[in-house]
């Protein structure tokens, strides 16, 4: 069996610039694709062959993006399906992209921002202004569209959940080259700019300095770790921490 779990169109929409989250889009497109495949048959001989498609597209990926604990998995051969095996790969893969998951939550925010509503607003209200005056300035007409291109970038950035500083920072300072040199009025144009880069600032302050609602809960050890502790102590012996052991049903 030779099914294709990821097709040309997804393979290609994955992007190349981070490893970590390639292999992770990647696997989800083929586990997709593979629990798909096995709940439309019920030949147990297809569906280890399925199986085993998965594992040797997801090694082969773990292999190129140079995934630690995942690209030196031993394939089975062929005609040896280990269920305990896929298993034990399906696991580790779960763990890594938890992983991954979790620590990009916590790292995005360092390098994005989610803009306050009355910060958005304002970036929105300079957006059209700088748009307005652009239209009404004496640049060549290359130089405007060039210009308006960079500006409808920065509108599809803003339309985000959160403001990527990369993407707004790139768009802001090619404008600002875009708008260096050009005489009388560019001054006012520049000034347009410097408020956006300003309320953005002022977004990622408010968001920095937002107070915990929710402190962080006190960690305690399990209950019966406790119960054991306390009867052992009472009794000065451990004869009570056996009893327990026996009703503890693991």
């Amino acid at each position: 069996m030779n099914l294709e779990l990821i097709d040309d169109a997804t393979l290609e929409a994955i992007p190349d610039d981070d490893p970590g989250y390639a292999f992770v889009l990647f696997e989800r497109a083929c586990r997709i694709s593979l629990l798909e495949a096995i709940s439309a048959t019920e030949s147990s001989h297809l569906d280890q062959s399925l199986r085993l498609d998965y594992l040797h597209d997801v090694v082969a990926a773990a292999q190129h993006f140079d995934i630690p604990e995942l690209k030196d998995f031993q394939l089975p051969h062929s005609g040896k399906f280990d269920y305990d095996a896929f298993e034990d790969f399906s696991r580790r893969v779960r763990f890594f992209s938890t992983h991954f998951r979790l620590t990009a939550k916590a790292t995005r925010g360092n390098y994005s921002v989610e803009l306050q509503g009355s910060h958005k607003d304002r970036i929105r209200t300079l957006v059209s202004h700088l748009k307005e005056a652009i239209d009404r300035s004496d640049l060549a007409s290359g130089r405007k569209s060039i210009l308006q291109r960079r500006i409808l970038d920065f509108e599809k950035a803003l339309e985000g959940k959160r403001l990527k500083f990369a993407d707004a920072m790139m768009c802001l300072s090619l404008l600002g080259a875009g708008l260096y040199g050009v005489g009388e009025g560019a001054e006012g144009l520049s000034k347009l700019v410097h408020e956006i880069t300003v309320a953005i600032g002022q977004s990622k302050e408010a968001e920095d300095s937002k107070i915990q609602l929710l402190p962080r809960p006190p960690l305690k050890p399990p209950v019966y770790l406790l119960q054991v502790t306390t009867d052992t102590g009472a009794s000065g012996g451990t004869n009570k921490s056996r009893e327990l052991d026996d009703e503890i049903p693991f």
